[in-house]
């Protein structure tokens, strides 16, 4: 892969869409993502001091809040406006870029992309680099303490694992059902339902386990249909809300990740058993 030449490429996607709104050319949202997989490993094993000694930015940290072009343009573009960065956008654009392609070209790194096997309860999945990245975002949205993105994530990586899941089963669905009724076909597809819990007292214990993932499922649910940022609370609720100590959201984000990694490792195991 021409790392430099893809990195160019994905420069002047931005600067179009800075220009005109949109972008013609052919720039696979596969690509971005594998651009910036090798980047990271890349980056880990260089100099950290490549960029400007006047730049802040990393490109690292502007992949990791994206996944396509159009949503790396509005992460440089809010740079700009909300943290009032002394430089246009075009120059911003250049002080991402431009060091590392140089660093890239001046080191004539050769750089290929190989697909190995290795154990991933992601694997029968398609879009394992999308989970990925969805999980590192709801961290940093936990970080910012942007606590309506971490409701409005947590219930947006689960609606997406499920369909998924059905989607892997070739099962069919209401693309607007609710999250609990989504959950509910994953469960049958999944053996996850209690005729497939053998009856004794080990397994009415773990029956018992992993049933409360539906209540989870359902609080995550409830909380995004009043908490999150897509609706846009105001007032003395929403006062509240952000003022709830801080272990309480992280208790959210983890458990968001905790039922999709047995849901994943449930699959994994139905399909390898």
């Amino acid at each position: 892969m021409k790392l430099a030449n893809n990195l160019n490429e994905l420069k002047e996607v931005i600067l179009e869409i800075e220009r005109s709104g949109y972008y013609t050319k052919n720039f696979s949202n596969d690509k971005f993502l594998e651009i910036n997989l090798i980047l990271e490993a890349l980056l880990k094993n260089i100099d950290e001091n490549i960029h400007d000694n006047e730049s802040s930015i990393n490109i690292i940290d502007i992949f990791n809040k994206s996944t396509n072009p159009n949503e790396m343009y509005d992460v440089i573009f809010s740079i700009c406006d909300t943290f009032g960065f002394p430089y246009t956008f075009n120059e911003t654009v250049l002080m991402v870029f431009n060091p590392i392609i140089k660093y890239i070209q001046k080191n004539e790194f050769e750089i290929s992309v190989k697909k190995i096997n290795t154990y991933n309860p992601l694997s029968v999945l398609e879009d394992t680099t999308n989970y990925m990245l969805q999980i590192d975002q709801l961290e940093d949205s936990l970080y910012n303490r942007n606590y309506g993105d971490v409701c409005s994530k947590s219930f947006t990586i689960l609606q997406s694992l499920f369909k998924e899941i059905l989607n892997y089963y070739q099962i069919k669905y209401d693309n607007n059902a609710n999250l609990l009724i989504l959950y509910g076909e994953v469960k049958k597809v999944l053996r996850m339902e209690q005729q497939n819990y053998k009856d004794n007292e080990k397994d009415d214990d773990l029956l018992k386990f992993t049933g409360k993932i539906n209540e989870c499922v359902q609080k995550i649910s409830e909380i995004r249909n009043i908490y999150s940022s897509s609706h846009g609370i105001i007032g003395e609720k929403m006062n509240k809300f952000n003022n709830l100590p801080h272990h309480h959201y992280k208790m959210i984000v983890d458990t968001t990740k905790t039922i999709t990694n047995f849901l994943l490792g449930t699959l994994d195991y139905q399909e390898n058993k």
